[in-house]
């Protein structure tokens, strides 16, 4: 018998069932790296991207802190390939974005090392990189070498570094 792959309300479920069964503790950083095409397609609609990428984000991680920094991070690529002034927040994603951008490497070394795998250091050595180096592939360098979850790390700088300085 041949098993189908679960629909995405079926996803959820799940999800939901171990956010609950891990005490609430499934902001895993997977969704964040997985949800960037949004800021593509939804680029000129901040109301749609917004809502889209939370609801991307629950499909695997169920913790409404993932669907925070999916939101963040859409939200400011959608700028960015706009061209437009970054969006503004104070939500604890938003502000742990920010904050990182000024935070010293050996934080963000030691950040990576302890909380590998969690959204909001995936989310904070991403727009550290993107915006503390003055090209792509600095930025991609630097989020990987510091270690952790080196490809989400280089995957969320990556994608924010390239918004940030184009196609050339």
């Amino acid at each position: 018998m041949e098993r189908r792959p679960p629909t995405a309300d079926e996803a959820r479920a799940l999800a939901h069932t171990y956010h609950e069964s891990s005490g609430g503790m499934s902001a895993g950083n997977g969704s964040l790296m997985r949800t960037a095409p949004l800021a593509l397609r939804y680029r000129n609609d901040a109301g749609a991207l917004e809502r889209i990428s939370r609801e991307e984000s629950s499909i695997t991680h169920y913790d409404p802190l993932a669907g925070d920094a999916c939101a963040w991070l859409n939200l400011t690529l959608a700028a960015l390939v706009r061209g437009r002034k970054l969006p503004r927040s104070t939500s604890t994603a938003a502000t742990a974005a920010e904050e990182a951008i000024s935070a010293p490497e050996e934080v963000l070394a030691a950040e990576a090392q302890e909380q590998m795998g969690f959204v909001l250091t995936a989310l904070r050595i991403g727009f550290a990189a993107a915006f503390g180096r003055p090209d792509v592939e600095s930025a991609v360098v630097f989020a990987v070498n510091l270690g952790g979850d080196a490809d989400t790390n280089g995957a969320v700088a990556g994608a924010l570094a390239g918004a940030r300085h184009g196609a050339a």
